[in-house]
């Protein structure tokens, strides 16, 4: 059995009618009855029956099993339903537990039902906002993400052009390079062999830096002594290149290594070895020390002057030692002297020959009986306007005159490869930051690079900016990283500025931004 129910607004079926059938009629048949809905107050139990029902008989309404039926009926919710029935002479208000479900599309409401609703409803709504805002008080302290760097500029860059053959010589071994880029290329065997008085180099480059001289200064006074007149004595009967000393003879610092690097004197540089260690061998020792440290993986030295034949080299370790030696001032001005005057021996020429020819400003020559000339060089030349050294080893020559030849020939060889760039230029923007609530800044160089190239040679760019973690106004023109720079054996560093101001993010983003940011 079921009634119809109607009230303002709406109609519904009630299941389970038959007990106000029961109750308004004396259990009369009726198969509808026509009720007005006072109120509904859904519920999550069931009911207890009121005592208006238990008055007529209605015992059984309490026990009635309406939940049964639920799941068929489409049931809104079980609760007390206050009806007033005015069908026949009896009207009454009952009271009974009674499933309410739709009915043609229309929703049971009533005045009460809809009070008893919305404050259901504002409790979910209220509930929902304290979630809400604490969700959005979550998000708002949840940590900043770090502004990430990028690059404009690719990782690596083949030098582009077409390199010149250098005409190397048909024997022996060679090597070139250019100051600050290294070495450029090599020809013929590696295999170490004697250095002769090239080894002097080293032996200036121990000395200078063990007891630096500074420009235009003649520096300590050596005073010379038996030994060192016996020492020359004995060059000069095997006929070493010796320059001749007398007892008691005062020679400054300055003057030991002209008399060393320019006339070539194998006695100054022993002379020069005991004053400096104490002995030729302690001294000898500092030299494969200091030859380690500048990575001559190749070379060994087992005198000071280069008399012995196991002083070995090759010609690219012994350009790195050229590079070396050049880069002190004082050693530099001394090895393109054409000549020298000494106080007992008098003016003493440079074996160098071809100083000044084709821009050589130096090195060093050395010759061995049985192992031919070598000849370490530096050139000073003009590249797009811009001033370059160029250096060079040519080792196994059959004469001296050969190897300043071949070296003439190299060294223009060369230059004609040779080009001068621009690759960053300042202020040229050479990476970004970018922050997840759309701040942005560029990040600038703070200098120009101009590199010298060779065609084939990989230039290596690579920005190292750190994540920023902006709690605080960041300026323009902040440092916040550093452009590693390498073409060949030079690197360089360029420190990068920002280009705007980089602010924190605002509050409304920081509550309303989705996970990941």
């Amino acid at each position: 059995m079921r009634a119809h129910v109607v009230w303002p607004g709406g109609e519904a079926l009630l299941v389970g009618a038959d007990r106000i059938l029961d109750i308004a009629e004396g259990g009369q048949g009726h198969d509808e009855l026509q009720v007005r809905l006072l109120s509904v107050r859904l519920q999550h139990q069931r009911p207890s029956v009121p005592a208006e029902c238990l008055a007529h008989g209605d015992s059984g309404a309490a026990e009635q099993d309406v939940p049964a039926i639920a799941k068929e009926l489409g049931i809104l919710g079980l609760g007390q339903l206050r009806v007033e029935c005015f069908y026949g002479p009896l009207e009454r208000v009952i009271v009974l537990p009674y499933l309410v479900r739709r009915h043609e599309g229309c929703d049971v409401r009533s005045h009460d039902f809809i009070i008893d609703m919305q404050m259901r409803a504002l409790r979910i709504v209220i509930a929902l906002a304290v979630v809400f805002a604490g969700l959005l008080t979550w998000n708002y302290f949840r940590t900043i993400p770090a502004a990430s760097a990028s690059t404009s500029l690719p990782v690596q860059t083949v030098i582009a052009g077409e390199a010149p053959q250098l005409p190397w010589p048909s024997i022996g071994s060679a090597a070139m390079g250019v100051s600050g880029l290294g070495a450029i290329a090599t020809s013929g065997n590696e295999q170490p062999i004697p250095a002769a008085s090239v080894a002097k180099v080293m032996t200036a480059l121990v000395v200078l830096t063990d007891k630096p001289l500074q420009a235009g200064a003649p520096g300590p006074a050596l005073t010379m002594t038996g030994d060192d007149v016996q020492t020359y004595q004995t060059d000069n009967a095997q006929n070493q290149s010796a320059v001749p000393v007398r007892e008691g003879e005062v020679l400054s610092e300055l003057q030991m290594l002209q008399g060393m690097l320019i006339p070539s004197a194998n006695n100054f540089a022993q002379t020069l070895a005991r004053w400096d260690a104490s002995s030729e061998s302690a001294f000898v020792d500092r030299m494969n020390q200091r030859a380690k440290a500048l990575g001559l993986v190749n070379t060994l030295f087992a005198d000071p002057a280069g008399i012995s034949p196991d002083t070995v080299s090759t010609a690219s370790d012994l350009m790195r030692l050229g590079m070396a030696a050049m880069k002190l001032p004082v050693f530099a001005a001394i090895v393109q002297l054409p000549q020298v005057k000494l106080p007992v021996a008098g003016v003493v020429y440079n074996v160098n020959s071809v100083i000044g020819k084709a821009g050589i400003i130096g090195i060093k020559t050395g010759s061995g009986l049985q192992t031919g000339a070598n000849f370490l060089f530096a050139a000073a030349v003009t590249v797009s306007q811009h001033p370059i050294t160029i250096f060079g080893c040519v080792m196994g020559q059959p004469t001296l005159a050969i190897a300043f030849d071949r070296a003439q020939k190299l060294i223009s060889a060369l230059k004609s490869g040779l080009s001068v760039k621009r690759e960053i230029a300042r202020n040229q923007a050479i990476g970004a930051y970018a922050t997840a609530w759309d701040q942005h800044s560029d990040l600038l160089s703070t200098s120009d690079v101009l590199l010298v190239e060779w065609p084939g040679m990989i230039l290596r760019q690579q920005l190292e900016a750190p994540a920023l973690a902006i709690d605080s106004p960041i300026s323009p023109g902040t440092r916040e990283g550093t452009l590693h720079i390498t073409l060949g054996d030079y690197s360089l560093d360029i420190p990068v500025v920002t280009s705007q101001q980089l602010y924190p993010p605002g509050r409304l983003w920081r509550v309303t931004r989705l996970p990941g940011n």
